[in-house]
């Protein structure tokens, strides 16, 4: 146990580029197939109207049948690390808090159950339809470049849809942020968040002892 929580950075920022990694693979088995089949409607048939229905089929499919195969068989392994990187990681939050820390209530905190439920049903910004049309947009053109083997552009190309994705995504989080925090017993709901978090964290520390 201490030489797994020795090496928990390690584990953390491996299990960090795993999940880079499985991103990256249900981002190309949505996407690549959708656009290699608009490319070739496009090339084979003079660009019809109807090419862009066939592309939404193809990503609709891809999304529901590729992906929930290929999670469906990582899963396992990623559930693995997972476990891996929970037993590795050392116990702050009982060293802090102690194995006493009871569980936080809405009285605790001034907060009426219904104000907390309906600050966590409001609306918010979702970033998956910006990413995807970016990595459609990345996709799209590189097959296009494929073409002409310029490989180097290609690395470029997905270089840089992931340093767009990152932005979009940092961007959407704080404007929900700053929505968020004009709504009504923030701070309360903030500060209750907080108190659950660390209940769980301990619970979970004194799982694993």
């Amino acid at each position: 146990m201490r030489k797994l929580s020795s090496n928990y950075n390690l584990l953390s920022n491996f299990q960090f580029l795993v999940h880079i990694v499985v991103f990256m693979l249900c981002a190309i088995l949505v996407i690549a197939p959708a656009v290699f089949t608009l490319l070739y409607i496009n090339k084979t048939y003079d660009n019809p109207k109807w090419a862009f229905i066939v592309f939404l089929v193809i990503l609709i499919i891809s999304k529901t049948f590729l992906v929930g195969l290929a999670l469906k068989i990582l899963k396992p392994i990623l559930n693995k690390l997972d476990i891996l990187v929970s037993l590795a990681r050392p116990s702050p939050f009982i060293n802090k808090y102690g194995k006493d820390f009871k569980k936080p209530t809405f009285e605790q905190f001034d907060l009426m159950p219904e104000q907390y439920y309906k600050f966590n049903g409001a609306s918010r910004i979702d970033y998956i339809f910006p990413i995807l049309c970016v990595w459609v947009l990345a996709f799209y053109t590189s097959f296009q470049v494929a073409e002409d083997k310029k490989w180097k552009m290609i690395c470029l190309i997905m270089i840089l849809a992931i340093a767009v994705s990152s932005m979009i995504i940092r961007l959407i989080n704080r404007i929900n942020l700053q929505m968020d925090q004009k709504r009504p017993h923030y701070d309360k709901i903030k500060k209750y968040n907080e108190a659950v978090n660390i209940y769980e964290r301990i619970a979970d520390e004194i799982r694993k002892l």
